[in-house]
């Protein structure tokens, strides 16, 4: 059993029986389940990198006038200067960051009734609330890592547009948003339907 504190950036305390220690021991069950939650938060951190770069290349490329804006035709309809569309973008990263380190946060340290999930009644049991928030926790990083890539497309779009004698929309702007949406879509279905499931219990 284990009963030492696991830190996966946000500090959370794993009850007994929280990991199924493997052959190796306790220790490397541990170690797994730290993995899980490490792997997802460092997606959200590489899209994170992969934004800033794409900010900076868009610093790069842009000209004093920008189109920000585009209408159901796919022709723009709005311009920007190239310092109000550069720091639109700037504190559109910014605040996705804020939104989603806050949210796990408050996941992690708040009252577990704050979160709303499937079967809340067990998974907020002292017995069960570590999973819980690492659970949940997984879950905002993902969507996080899935809105900032959603973010730089809408970086590309712009620069790509800044760069047409006739600005338009590119269609693969349309792709990127069905795929976000459906994407986001299908992962709360699973969410509600099976990822917060009460385990069965171990055989004996």
């Amino acid at each position: 059993m284990v009963s030492s504190g696991v830190r996966f950036g946000l500090k959370c305390r794993a009850p007994h029986g929280f990991v199924k220690p493997h052959h190796r021991g306790a220790g490397s069950g541990l170690a797994i389940t730290v993995a899980v939650v490490t792997r997802t938060q460092s997606w959200f951190v590489g899209t994170l990198a992969v934004y800033a770069a794409t900010w900076v290349w868009s610093w790069s490329r842009l000209a004093q006038r920008v189109p920000t804006h585009f209408g159901a035709d796919g022709q723009v309809d709005q311009w920007s200067s190239r310092g109000s569309a550069l720091l639109l973008t700037a504190l559109l990263g910014v605040g996705a960051t804020a939104f989603f380190v806050a949210v796990t946060a408050m996941v992690n340290h708040g009252r577990p009734s704050l979160v709303n999930i499937p079967n809340a009644h067990y998974w907020s049991q002292p017995a069960h609330l570590a999973r819980m928030r690492q659970l949940v926790t997984e879950d905002l990083w993902l969507f996080g890592a899935w809105t900032v890539l959603l973010l730089t497309s809408i970086e590309v779009v712009i620069v790509s547009a800044a760069d047409m004698p006739r600005p338009t929309i590119a269609p693969w702007a349309s792709v990127c948003l069905v795929v976000y949406v459906v994407g986001v879509a299908a992962r709360i279905w699973y969410m509600y339907r099976h990822r917060y499931d009460v385990p069965a219990p171990p055989s004996a």
